[in-house]
């Protein structure tokens, strides 16, 4: 697992900003990663209960964020539930209790912040991050590419912080409706683009639309049981049904 000084820095400076007193996880923002590809980012916690930033990277990962919203107002089964999140890709930057944190990751934050004596704040004080990937149970950050990507989003929130307690909401980019993205996509966000010297230029760009997932059809490949089917009767109807389950493995799985 990778928690670096960089992650944590941000993290913590993000964690001061309290940028949840004056977003709500409709208030999505877009920034430019230095690749290129457009992150989007949701601040979670208005309601005090679970402070963190969620990152998706581009089309695919906001696909992510349009199915969390979509949780609370659809009548889902427990295993269509359970099959949309394991399709979930992006990466949170949670806020913890001490008590919940793993003991080895607590170390790590520890030695970081008596190292540059920063004070953990009470109450969800602790930095914890947590990639999900599709068919996969959620882990730690296991590669540099997603380390960077998410200390990039928590400088833009950061950015973000500075502006909007200074700036008109509306001439920001952000809905004063607070009305949250659809499926359809084109809502307006801003869109913030990095400089050189760590400063940002304020645009809009608009979201884009909910992108299906794709589930590829199994292969009939067992000629045992292709045998045994060619011996039934000519006669009748032969019907089966196929569940798309896509089942969790851990992070180093096939």
């Amino acid at each position: 697992m990778i928690l670096i000084d960089d992650m944590l820095a941000a993290a913590f400076q993000y964690r001061d900003t309290e940028l949840w007193k004056e977003l709500t996880d409709s208030d999505v923002f877009a920034f430019r990663l230095s690749d290129g590809e457009t992150g989007y980012c949701c601040v979670m916690g208005n309601a005090g209960e679970h402070l963190a930033l969620g990152f998706y990277r581009g089309r695919k990962g906001f696909t992510t964020y349009l199915k969390t919203i979509s949780l609370g107002n659809e009548h889902l089964s427990g295993i269509e539930m359970f099959e949309m999140t394991t399709t979930f890709d992006c990466i949170n930057c949670d806020f913890m209790q001490a008590s919940d944190m793993d003991v080895k990751t607590k170390k790590i934050v520890r030695n970081y912040a008596d190292a540059h004596k920063l004070k953990i704040r009470r109450s969800k004080g602790w930095p914890d991050f947590t990639r999900h990937q599709p068919g996969k149970m959620q882990y730690g950050i296991t590669r540099m590419e997603d380390a960077r990507d998410i200390v990039e989003a928590l400088h833009a929130a950061i950015a973000v912080a500075a502006k909007v307690t200074s700036s008109d909401f509306a001439r920001l980019g952000f809905d004063i409706n607070g009305h949250y993205p659809t499926a359809k996509g084109g809502k307006s966000v801003p869109y913030l683009i990095p400089n050189a010297d760590g400063t940002y230029d304020w645009h809009t760009t608009q979201l884009p639309a909910f992108l299906p997932d794709e589930c590829v059809a199994p292969k009939f490949a067992n000629d045992i049981l292709a045998g045994e089917m060619k011996k039934l009767p000519v006669s009748g109807i032969l019907q089966m049904k196929y569940f798309h389950m896509p089942m969790p493995v851990d992070a180093g799985g096939g």
